[in-house]
Order: C-alpha cells, then sequence, then structure tokens
C-alpha cells in the first residue's frame, strides 16, 4: 500500500502474465486488478442480446467490478463469457467450440510439463536469438488453461445477478445456458492428450479474436478515464484565471495514461505541466520543482511529492478537482471542498465498492451538477449505474423528490439485496468523502428535516420515503401486492410507467384484450387483492373499453391514484373510492 501511494505500480493477476504472453500483446493491466472485490476481474463478457436499458446496467455492473465488455458481434469468439436471457433458450444454436480452445484443453501430467518447461528454459538459454523453437503444447494447453481462454462459458443473464449480490465469481455450472435439443455432455469424459500434437506454434493458435476483445473494447468505462468529461467554456475560463501560467506538479503515483490526460486537461489552460521522473536526483529535482508549483495534483495523501508538499505549505489538490474542472473561489461549496482533498490512501473508502448509485434529477446546471456528482460517486469506489436497476440498485440520489426513478424507487422492494434501501440527498456522499469512510443514512435521507420542504413537490407528504423504507424493512409485501391492473393505452400516466410501478409494488398487469375473460376476474376481486382498470382521468364515458368493463362490474379508477396512492400521507392512504369513473 506504501509503495502504491509513493509511485504507480500495476496490480496484477497471474492471467495478465500468461494472457499476454499467449496473445503477444501488452494488454491493459486495469482489467486484470487482483482486489477481490473486482468479482470479473481478467473476464471478457458479452451481453449478447438484450434491451437498452438492461445493457447499461449490465455493463455498468461488469466494468465496475473489474471485467471487459465486448459489444462488437464479430469479436464474440475471444469473449470468456457468453450471456442468455431466460427464455432465449427456443430456436437458438448449440455454441460452437473455437480451435484454439480444443488445443488449450489438451491434458497433461505435471511431470510432463516440468520436463517440456526445462527443455524450453534451456533451448532460451542456448538459443537467445533464435524464434523458430516451437513451443510443447502441453506448456501452451497450461498457460491458456491458466489465462482462461480454454473454455467459452454460455450462462444465463442470472449469473452476473448472483456474482454481484454474493461480492465473488460463482461457478457458472448451476447457470449453464443450454439451448432446446443441445446434445448432452457426458460427465468424466476424458480429454485428448498433449502427445496427440506435442509441438505447436503460437501463431497456429489464431488468438486474433481474443487480442480484439481489447484493441475493439472500451476499456476506459471502469478506470478513472470514465469520468474524463468535456468541460463547458465557462468552465475552461475559470480554470483558465486561476492556473494560467501557474506551475503544475503531477504526482507520480497517477497512472501513466490518466497523468496523460490530466497533463492535456491543464496544458488547454495555459497551465504549465511539471513531471518529474524517477531517477537518481528524483527527490532534490522535485524539491526544487514544488518551490515553484502553485498547485500539486495528487490521487492518494501519500508519496514523496505530497510529502514535501505539505512541507512546503502547498496547495495540494486531487485528480478529481482537476476533471471536475473546479477553480479557486473564495467561498467553495462543501462539494468543492471535499472533492479538492486527494482520497487517504489507495483503494476506496471501506464499505463502498458494493454500493450501486443511481442518480436521478441532476443536470448540468444543478447544483452539484450531475457530472460532480458521477466524480464524486467515483472517488468513492461505489458503481455508477445510468438506470435504476431494482435488482442491483442500492441508493438512488434525487435533486428534487418527484420523476419516474423516485416514484418507482418508493414502489420497488430491494430483498433480493438489502432489507432496506434509501432515497439521499447530495450532502450524504460529501459527508461520507470528507470522512473518508461510509456512514449512516438516516440523517441525509429526503424529509428528514423541515428544510426539505422546500425542495419536494407540495404535492408529496415529505416523509414518504422513510414511510415505506421502514414498511420494506419490516416485511411490508408491497403496496400493491395481490392487486390486478387493467390499464387503458391512453393512461395518464403514460401506460409503460403505470405498468411498471404496479410490478414494482408487487401487482400485476393483465393485457387489455378481446379475450380476457371479465366475468371471472370480477369475481375474483377481493378488497384485499382487487381487480382494478386504470383509465386516464378524462377518458370519455362513450370509450368501449371503459363501457365494456363496467358492465362487468369491474372497477374503474383514474390512473392518477397509482402516484397518489405511493406518494401521499399514509394515515389514512387514498382510497380507491375518490378515483372511480
Amino acid at each position: 500500500m506504501q509503495q502504491r501511494n509513493e509511485r504507480f505500480v500495476a496490480l496484477v493477476r497471474p492471467e495478465w502474465v500468461f494472457r499476454t504472453f499467449l496473445l503477444q500483446r501488452l494488454l491493459p493491466v486495469d482489467r486484470f486488478n487482483p482486489n477481490p472485490a473486482f468479482v470479473f476481474s481478467t473476464l471478457a463478457i458479452s451481453g449478447g442480446t438484450m434491451g437498452k436499458d438492461a445493457r447499461k446496467v449490465t455493463n455498468g455492473l461488469i466494468t465496475h467490478f473489474g471485467g471487459q465488455i465486448v459489444d462488437q458481434k464479430e469479436v464474440y469468439p475471444g469473449a470468456t463469457h457468453i450471456l442468455h436471457q431466460e427464455d432465449s433458450s427456443k430456436d437458438t444454436m448449440e455454441p460452437e467450440e473455437q480451435d484454439f480452445q480444443k488445443l488449450l484443453q489438451l491434458t497433461f501430467s505435471k511431470a510432463d510439463l516440468a520436463r517440456s518447461v526445462d527443455a524450453w528454459r534451456l533451448h532460451m538459454s542456448t538459443h537467445e536469438a533464435d524464434s523458430s523453437y516451437t513451443l510443447p503444447s502441453c506448456v501452451v494447453a497450461y498457460m491458456g488453461q491458466r489465462a482462461g481462454l480454454d473454455k467459452q462459458h454460455h450462462v444465463k443473464y442470472t449469473w452476473i445477478e448472483e456474482c454481484v449480490m454474493r461480492q465473488s465469481r460463482v461457478p457458472e455450472g448451476p447457470f449453464a445456458y443450454k439451448p432446446t435439443g443441445a446434445a448432452e455432455i457426458k460427465p468424466g469424459k476424458k480429454g485428448r492428450s498433449w502427445k496427440t500434437q506435442p509441438e505447436v506454434h503460437l501463431e497456429d493458435l489464431n488468438l486474433s479474436k481474443c487480442a480484439q476483445v481489447y484493441q475493439l473494447g472500451r476499456t476506459e468505462l471502469g478506470t478513472d478515464l470514465s469520468v474524463v468529461r468535456r468541460l463547458s467554456n465557462e468552465k475552461l475560463e475559470a480554470m483558465k484565471k486561476t492556473l494560467h501560467g501557474a506551475i503544475v506538479l503531477l504526482a507520480q503515483h497517477i497512472a501513466p495514461l490518466l497523468r496523460e490526460k490530466l497533463s492535456d486537461m491543464l496544458k488547454t489552460v495555459d497551465a504549465k505541466v511539471a513531471n518529474v521522473p524517477f531517477g537518481d536526483s528524483y527527490q532534490d529535482i522535485v524539491g526544487k520543482v514544488v518551490t515553484n508549483a502553485s498547485f500539486v495534483v495528487c490521487r492518494y495523501r501519500g508519496g514523496f511529492e505530497y510529502n514535501e508538499a505539505m512541507r512546503q505549505g502547498k496547495k495540494v489538490v486531487s485528480i478529481y478537482w482537476v476533471l471536475a474542472g473546479l477553480s479557486q473561489v473564495s467561498k467553495p461549496t462543501a462539494y468543492n471542498e471535499a472533492i479538492q482533498r486527494p482520497v487517504k490512501s489507495f483503494g476506496s473508502i471501506p464499505g463502498m465498492q458494493s454500493f450501486v448509485i443511481t442518480l436521478s434529477g441532476y443536470s448540468s446546471k444543478s447544483s452539484p451538477t450531475r457530472e460532480e456528482l458521477q466524480i464524486a460517486i467515483h472517488a468513492t469506489g461505489a458503481c455508477l449505474l445510468p438506470v435504476l436497476s431494482r435488482a442491483h440498485s442500492t441508493h438512488l440520489l434525487c435533486y428534487e423528490a418527484s420523476g419516474e426513478k423516485y416514484k418507482k424507487a418508493l414502489s420497488w422492494r430491494f430483498d433480493n439485496v438489502l432489507s432496506h434501501e434509501w432515497i439521499l440527498k447530495p450532502s450524504y456522499l460529501e459527508t461520507c468523502s470528507t470522512a473518508g469512510k461510509f456512514l449512516e443514512e438516516a440523517a441525509h435521507e429526503w424529509g428528514t428535516h423541515k428544510s426539505d420542504k422546500k425542495d419536494i413537490d407540495a404535492r408529496i407528504w415529505p416523509e414518504v420515503c422513510a414511510y415505506w423504507r421502514k414498511e420494506r424493512a419490516g416485511g411490508h409485501p408491497g403496496a400493491f401486492n395481490g392487486w390486478r391492473f387493467f390499464i387503458h393505452a391512453k393512461c395518464v400516466p403514460p401506460r409503460d410507467m403505470c405498468e411498471r410501478i404496479v410490478l414494482a409494488g408487487g401487482g400485476s398487469v393483465i393485457q387489455l384484450t378481446k379475450s380476457v375473460d371479465f366475468d371471472s376476474l370480477s369475481k375474483e376481486s377481493t378488497p384485499e387483492a382487487p381487480v382494478v382498470a386504470l383509465f386516464p382521468p378524462e377518458v370519455p364515458t362513450r370509450d368501449l373499453w371503459l363501457k365494456k368493463i363496467k358492465t362487468h362490474d369491474i372497477e374503474c379508477i383514474k390512473a392518477t391514484f397509482l402516484i397518489d396512492y405511493i406518494t401521499k400521507k399514509q394515515s389514512p392512504p387514498a382510497k380507491r373510492a375518490d378515483y372511480r369513473l
């Protein structure tokens, strides 16, 4: 840890060594992180065919937990894992095994491997310039198996969910995807011996697709580069006023590619960037540069540059302060002060790695801005998801108590991740960042203070967040548990929004078609588990569906009931009778 605070050192898993050698290409180190929290580290995962929002969630989780996304269909053969939907097994082809995988699956004994490695070592020591030596196939197979390239796993999407929930890579077997009609694989089937093909040239493996995974992939998504944004002209001008002509020293513990990006950003605002490479006179040179520097940019509160700057009383700022485009002001905001300080040491705030946070209502003009909050979340080590996920989101940060995500969060139960969830104010992140650790959420929950009322839609009960959170924590089955709904095509709120609220609250939706047995449903309706039909508030009395459903004595109500039921004061809750048509 101390060495990492001092200078950048790439920490990698052994798979990086084997895969780099087999592919004959230097691979990005960030995708092979040895931190156990990165459960998808070393894996290259394709999401297969899925919807837009589902893909955003999947890609966000894969990259946050250390994996490499494989988006391009032409390089699917190079992926280690292909995801499939639960219902996608019909009318699909059985996955085809690649030739290189068959070769990497060759069997060998430890004695054979040891003898072959000795022979290879002897050849390398006596023929350094000779590259014509063919490798023993058992050595290649061993490296391929250690590199995780000998098998492509086809798994159901639920495998991702299980890994994230358990915070570890679970065995793929129970989640294996198998197309309908695929042949059974006999257990205990012995593989082909390496002696059937004793030697192999690396180029004969044809691992080009595996290499293209990293050439074409967006390797920056899960790294600090993911928060690099094009700054507005207003921010650039403010930075120029602070940094024009100033000498800025970049600490050596910043990763090389990120250091390059920071250098480019600083040069655009006319700063003079100093990079002092390691060498015999390194400390002497750093001491002199710090004396003349206006700012020292660090990622961690450690390393010689940081210590020297503190000794000389120089201004130290974090990499996130630069990335957010902040500048010196006479009255800095709480966010500005929090993000200006470098994080304590290598690694994230303890406990934050497993947090999956979604933002609602923030924009480039809000305070703090959406971009600033994204950077703050990244700095804590938490995962940022662009869409609210019922299965994975643990925290929703709202700019104001309104919007679809807010209403959806009120009615959802997150019991498959935690027993309760929170809808929080931005102050939560600022306080956590200042404290350098995960804090209790209660003080930052929407509606906890009287002052919150000015930021909350007057039609919404301020304490509603805490009410539903406590209900869920106490085992409440959901706002609409057991309810069944018909939803009119022209509903207001829109039908898809109504459907999501109903499902999130534990209810179910019945498609409005002529084949529905309305009489049976009417008889099954009870006060505790009603069957109701939602219509737009101004639906004309001549509407055909309204007339038909009323004929069968099924309760018809205004769709606005859904919103009021989950956002109004619950003593007593909104009554359906007040919304009947």
